[in-house]
Parts: C-alpha cells; structure tokens; sequence
C-alpha cells in the first residue's frame, strides 16, 4: 500500500512539475502583451481581487525586468562589477517570484490559503527593497541607480496590497479560488490510488 503511495505521489509530483513548465510561455507572453486596465489598477477597493491581483502581478514583474536592466547599466557604465551580478541574480529572482505568485495564486486558484498569499508579500517586499539595498550601497555615479529601485517600490506596494485584498485581509471575502484551494488542502488523500 505503501509503494502505491509514493507511485501515486510521484506521477502528481510529475504532473505538476510538467504543468509548471509548461506556463512559462504563456506567462512570457502575458508579460510581453500585457493587459493594463487603469479602472482595475487604481481601483483602490477592486470588486475582483484576482483580477487586481494578476493585473499588478503582470506590471511588478515587467517594471521589476526594466528596473533590473537600467541598474545593470548603470552599474555597467560605471564599472560597478559586483554590483552587476547582484543585480543580474535580483533581475532573474524578479521573474522567478512573478512567474510562481502568478502560477500558484492565480493559474492554480491558490497556495495553502492566505498563509501562501503571506508567503508571496514577504517575497515581493524582499525584491522591491533588495534592488532598494544594492543601489544604496554603490557610490558615486552608480548612485543613480537609486531612481529605478525606488521607482519599482510603487508596483511592489500595489502587489502587495493586492495579495492582501485577495487572501481577505482588507476587510473583504477571501477569493474563491484560494478558499477552495484551503478548504481542500487538509482534505484526507483518497483511500484508492486513481486506474490509470
């Protein structure tokens, strides 16, 4: 019973890791054509919290992309090495934190409830101040790195404000699709391995 178990678990595990893959390229694109709804966007208390939440997810990981880019410049043109790497590793964690809030809490319908909602605020206020730190600790012209990091705090607030508004924390109902996805996570495992 046991051995049908683990098999059972590996064949979700490997579901779920295909299915995982197989959304970068329609995340890539929804960053590349993205869908902005200034009605959505400053609608300080959204009717559909999952709607603000993906709209603000789309604009934090594209601003975070072009933020990432000019501090590589800058730091580029002013021979600021290591600060390069810092912020190509910054840059890809960006992408890495949009795509997987946007996978989990969005495409999924949710991620342990509000407790993953939690997760996520802490990832993206660790992203926005990160870039924040790296552009601090340079000096000289490299200090000009200040105006894009600061600049990508904006869409991080409004994120993070979004993921409180959709895990229920703003006063309103919790979104559906995270509800459903908490109600169901301590659900008992089926007792009989699905028929293949």
């Amino acid at each position: 019973m046991e051995q049908v178990g683990r098999e059972v678990g590996q064949q979700i595990a490997q579901r779920q890791a295909a299915s995982y893959k197989s959304s970068w390229p329609e995340y890539l694109k929804e960053l590349m054509t993205p869908t902005l709804r200034t009605g959505t966007l400053f609608n300080i208390k959204p009717s559909d919290w999952q709607d603000y939440c993906l709209r603000w997810n789309i604009v934090c990981t594209d601003l975070g992309l072009v933020t990432g880019v000019a501090i590589f410049a800058i730091y580029l043109f002013t021979l600021a090495w290591f600060s390069i790497f810092i912020e190509a590793f910054l840059t890809f964690l960006t992408l890495f934190i949009g795509h997987l809030a946007w996978y989990l809490l969005l495409k999924r319908g949710g991620c342990m409830g509000a407790a993953g909602n939690v997760v996520f605020i802490i990832l993206y206020a660790f992203s926005g101040f990160s870039h924040l730190n790296t552009a601090i600790q340079v000096k000289g012209l490299s200090s000009l790195a200040l105006i894009p990091a600061i600049t990508y705090l904006v869409p991080n607030f409004f994120m993070i404000y979004a993921l409180l508004g959709q895990a229920g924390f703003l006063g309103g109902q919790q979104t559906e699709g995270l509800a459903a996805n908490a109600a169901t996570a301590g659900a008992p495992a089926p007792s009989a391995p699905p028929q293949a």
